[in-house]
């Protein structure tokens, strides 16, 4: 396992500390508490983490905007990176805010991709007072399992992997996306460096959609619970020696996606049906940790939601289409990779956001978009909404992080700044 390494120029760490201090710094000289949040999420891709007055974003290149300059410029504080950092050498995703620390999960590829198939994926975190980045595993391409739930709870940092059956040769099996020839392992690394524990390994079923395997499902105040390929949760001793069955959701007629957690409640999307094909259209819903039980919060399907302390904030499920190409029936019958990146744009959600409580009252709407605008990964601070929007007028360009007041309405795109 590859030790506990940084990326910094040592001798701009207390130049950068020092003015990244100042703005938690109160008038009379004491310092403030800065902004977070208590919330956890699952998935790490694109979303969007809250530390002080900063709101972080993942993609090719991770973000940092200032909610009170309303610039947003990038999250790596090293004037001589050259790109090819944890922060911006591959897709990065944020996976939590804890104590001053932004954990990331990025597919960190080094050079193109024909040239090698070295794309290990590397777990990490910025310390944000003083912008150094740690990495604390580092997987290779064929054992990583980007895109899975990553978590930070007591000291620890999990996730999962894969490594190489027992006497398989790793030439033949390298570059292979077929995970028979892999076992998947529930693992977790110390954030203070160390080696890579392998907690558990998972029993997998092959189906029609690909190996599936056991994941983790929520990591936080005490619980630590995964989900199966058939629809159970499980919970976990700490040392993941023993299991029992904390929800069988199948039996029970559901399918979910998307959690969060706050508080003891887990929110999520919730399906009436286990089959894709006939299953319902997803809702919000919340599950109790302690009780265990399951309460349904909208009346109306969803796409996308944000909890926050204060309240859930949703898009509700449309499902219309935004864009036709021209040449679409030409494109009709040819293979994806035949054809020209001008693809149909669907859009899943309304123009709308709304809020409600935590228990699903006092629903209400609190956004409208005059275009057909849609978010991704947001979140909402002090009546402020954050996040990337899309729209009719930007198809042609990438989206634009903005704020939304959600008082006035009022949209205001970030400043870029490149320096």
């Amino acid at each position: 396992m590859k030790t506990i390494r940084t990326y910094w120029r040592k001798n701009l760490v207390l130049a950068l500390a020092l003015a990244l201090a100042l703005p938690f710094l109160s008038f009379c000289g004491r310092e403030e508490a800065p902004h977070t949040t208590r919330v956890v999420t699952s998935t790490g891709f694109g979303k969007v983490g809250e530390y002080g007055q900063y709101i972080y974003s993942g993609s090719k290149v991770t973000w940092r905007y200032d909610r009170k300059t309303g610039e947003i410029r990038r999250a790596c504080l090293d004037p001589e990176c050259d790109g090819n950092c944890p922060l911006e050498g591959g897709y990065a995703h944020i996976t939590q805010i804890a104590d001053g620390k932004m954990y990331f999960c990025t597919w960190f590829y080094h050079g193109s991709m024909d040239e090698n198939l070295d794309w290990p994926t590397v777990y990490g975190f910025q310390d944000l007072s003083t912008g150094e980045i740690t990495v604390l595993a580092e997987v290779p391409f064929e054992d990583s399992d980007e895109g899975t739930a990553v978590f930070v709870y007591d000291g620890m940092m999990y996730y999962t992997r894969y490594t190489l059956k027992e006497g398989l040769d790793p030439s033949e099996a390298r570059g292979e996306s077929n995970k028979e020839f892999h076992d998947r392992w529930l693992c977790r690394v110390p954030i203070t460096g160390g080696e890579e524990e392998r907690l558990r390994r998972t029993e997998g079923i092959v189906t029609d959609m690909g190996r599936q395997d056991e994941l983790y499902f929520m990591i936080a105040d005490g619980y630590f619970l995964t989900r199966t390929s058939d629809g159970k949760i499980l919970s976990y001793d700490r040392d993941f020696k023993e299991s029992t069955v904390f929800l069988d959701m199948t039996a029970l007629g559901y399918s979910f996606a998307h959690q969060q957690y706050l508080d003891g409640t887990v929110y999520l999307l919730l399906y009436d049906g286990t089959d894709p094909a006939t299953r319902s259209t997803p809702y919000l819903a919340s599950i109790d940790l302690a009780t265990k039980e399951i309460r349904r919060l909208t009346d109306m399907s969803v796409y996308g939601f944000a909890v926050t302390e204060d309240a859930i904030y949703y898009e509700p499920y449309l499902g219309s289409t935004l864009y036709i190409p021209e040449n679409n029936e030409k494109q009709s019958g040819l293979a994806p990779d035949e054809r020209d990146w001008d693809r149909i744009i669907n859009v899943p959600n309304a123009r709308t956001v709304h809020a409600c409580a935590h228990d699903g009252s006092g629903d209400r709407i609190v956004f409208t978009s005059e275009y057909d605008q849609f978010l991704q990964n947001f979140t909402v601070i002090d009546g402020v909404l954050y996040a990337w929007l899309y729209g009719e007028e930007s198809l042609a360009e990438p989206a634009k992080f903005c704020a939304v007041d959600l008082a006035s309405g009022t949209v205001t795109p970030a400043k870029r700044i490149d320096a």
